[in-house]
């Protein structure tokens, strides 16, 4: 069967031609694929080629005079494929039926592994072989694998993952900041006058904190620089030492002097060439192999060089504005305040008034919630130009992210202060919008600075948000500095009503102490009595507060002694509600006098007043 003038690169063209036929179930040989189904008479006749091509091959085998089939090999097919298998060059006719025959197969061969061996394609063989390679010596989807994976991304790959892993479970909270630091500044100052390196290495080990060693690094490389000479060699023999045996990681070290770059100007107000002796001291660290210069964070720009009389007047301005500061929140006078600034910046200079409103919030920032009121009221008392207030606000988002490893709750604190000082109309909503746009150029989106702005907008949005605001460190909205009086009288009142309804000591306690007016406890005590005293003395719960009050300083002696003498000097008017109160109140200074409370010394009666002692039957 010869069919002339086919072009062998149309092979469908020429078995289109082929009428369909019945084909049995061969098998692959030689390379040559024989497909197994049958076809029926009715089918089209497009996949005819597949079924009649081992045919075709016989025939042909037969016409170029391959030879006869062999006996038990069928026809001249046989012979064919026979040839193909001993690398026989076949002839050109049959050359054009094996190109079909490739054209033909590829596609088939891919349907057969696809009906035969589904999963395959999903994932072959040399992806299953290394699909657990992430994890070595590992199988995938085994248990470990999963913890693995989950700790690599879940933790790991976080910012701050030492201390957020370190504080999982509670482990360094045995120690607070202000304590952390202050031990460490004792162990360089104890270094530096003993020279003992291995001792100072050991108390810093005994600190376990390895997560707050970048301010080890910090502290010890602002002690090299203030009083250089054997004080910096000392230094940096230290951190070598430190480096070397492991009690300080790289990642420390890198981050201790990537903060003193940072506030490299700061530091050069108190030593003017801060900026070159700290140069020296990296180059000294990286000359040494313990420090590595490159990962580093570059120097900031050097700031506009202004005169020696400028640089004085500022820092004689700062140290007098924290001086008036400290006694506004001891005073809470704001016509003073007021006063002194005028004095001291006469020429009402923009870039003092900025000064002293970052100075003010950082200073409220570290104290309780009554010096944060009376800071946001001195505020709004002040006048002072929005736009030096502005700068103020501007100069706290530079310094946040230094500030925020000395107070954890920074970006709550400053979310309020601008909040507060929109509504106290201090500054316009549009400033605060464009101190956001300021920040987002040099910031990124996820600083402290620019989580507090986006706070304070949100927190400003929200429906009668002002009143919240007025009132969100206690103060009531009054606009003065503090609370009230009164507002404290019954603060302390309705907190001794719900302990004795039932309420936790401690939850009292705590009450008392946030108040943040020790100088007022003798209140407290009076009140107490007062109570005990209507009640016949069969009130044990109040009487045990003030025994846990005394017991943890919380009411010092002093208060104590004038919380009785208060209630010993309005005892006749107290007799008039309950007719028995001089005895009872004879028996309270009696308890007291047993529980050490009150001098022995100590009288009921007072000057003009001849009421005598009760006794307690």
């Amino acid at each position: 069967m010869r069919h002339r003038g086919r072009d062998p690169a149309e092979p469908d063209a020429f078995f289109r031609r082929v009428p369909p036929v019945q084909a049995e179930g061969c098998h692959d040989r030689g390379g040559v694929l024989l497909h197994r189904r049958r076809r029926g008479d009715g089918e089209r006749a497009a996949g005819a080629p597949r079924a009649v091509l081992p045919l075709l091959l016989r025939q042909e085998a037969g016409v170029r005079g391959h030879g006869p089939p062999r006996q038990g090999e069928g026809d001249g097919g046989r012979a064919a494929v026979l040839a193909l298998r001993r690398r026989r060059r076949p002839p050109a006719a049959l050359q054009g039926l094996l190109q079909a025959h490739r054209v033909l197969r590829r596609p088939l061969r891919r349907h057969a592994r696809r009906r035969r061996h589904p999963r395959r394609l999903r994932r072959p063989r040399h992806r299953r072989r290394h699909a657990a390679a992430g994890v070595p010596g590992l199988p995938d989807g085994c248990k470990g694998a999963e913890v693995l994976r989950r700790a690599e991304k879940g933790y790991l790959s976080v910012p701050h993952h030492g201390e957020i892993v370190l504080q999982r479970w509670g482990g360094s909270k045995r120690i607070t900041v202000e304590e952390a630091k202050a031990r460490i500044s004792d162990i360089l100052e104890e270094y530096l006058g003993s020279g003992d390196r291995s001792e100072a290495l050991r108390c810093i080990r005994d600190l376990k904190i390895p997560f707050f060693h970048h301010d080890v690094v910090k502290r010890a490389l602002v002690l090299a620089v203030e009083r250089g000479g054997a004080a910096e060699g000392h230094i940096l023999d230290l951190l070598k030492s430190a480096s070397e045996e492991g009690v300080i990681n790289e990642s420390q070290i890198a981050k201790g002097f990537d903060r003193l770059i940072d506030s490299v100007d700061d530091l050069a107000l108190d030593v003017p060439n801060a900026r070159c002796l700290l140069k020296s001291v990296i180059h000294k660290a990286s000359s040494d192999g313990w420090l590595c210069a490159s990962g580093l964070k570059p120097f900031p720009p050097e700031p506009k060089k202004t005169s020696e009389v400028a640089d004085a007047a500022v820092r004689e301005f700062k140290a007098k504005a924290v001086s008036i500061i400290k006694e506004y929140f001891m005073t809470g006078d704001i016509m003073e305040v007021v006063s002194r600034l005028e004095a001291e910046n006469g020429s009402c200079c923009s870039s003092f008034n900025a000064i002293f409103v970052q100075r003010l919030i950082n200073a409220a920032m570290d104290r309780k919630s009554r010096d944060k009121e009376m800071a946001s009221v001195l505020l709004s008392a002040l006048c002072l130009p929005p736009e030096d207030v502005v700068a103020g606000f501007q100069l706290l988002i530079e310094a946040a992210e230094d500030a925020a490893l000395d107070n954890p709750a920074i970006v709550e604190d400053l979310t309020m202060f601008f909040a507060r000082s929109v509504v106290d109309e201090v500054i316009a909503p549009s400033d605060l919008e464009a101190m956001e746009e300021d920040a987002g150029r040099v910031k990124a989106d996820g600083s402290t600075g620019m989580l507090a702005l986006r706070n304070a907008r949100a927190l400003l949005s929200a429906k009668l948000s002002a009143e919240r605001i007025l009132r969100c460190w206690g103060g009531g909205g009054s606009g003065k500095a503090g609370w009230e009086l009164d507002e404290v009288k019954d603060m302390i009142s309705k907190l001794l009503q719900e302990y004795d309804c039932g309420g936790d000591i401690r939850e009292a306690c705590r009450r008392i102490k946030d108040l943040g007016m020790p100088f007022f406890h003798h209140e407290v005590v009076k009140k107490t009595l007062v109570a005990i005293i209507e009640k016949r003395g069969k009130d044990e719960r109040l009487w045990g507060l003030l025994r846990e009050c005394y017991g943890r300083g919380l009411i010092t002696p002093n208060q104590m002694t004038k919380g009785f003498e208060r209630v010993a000097d309005g005892v006749e008017d107290l007799a008039l509600d309950v007719p028995d109160a001089g005895k009872q109140f004879g028996c309270c200074v009696e308890r007291a006098r047993k529980e050490g409370w009150l001098d022995a010394s100590f009288s009921v009666a007072r000057p003009g007043q001849p009421v005598s002692n009760g006794v307690c039957s």
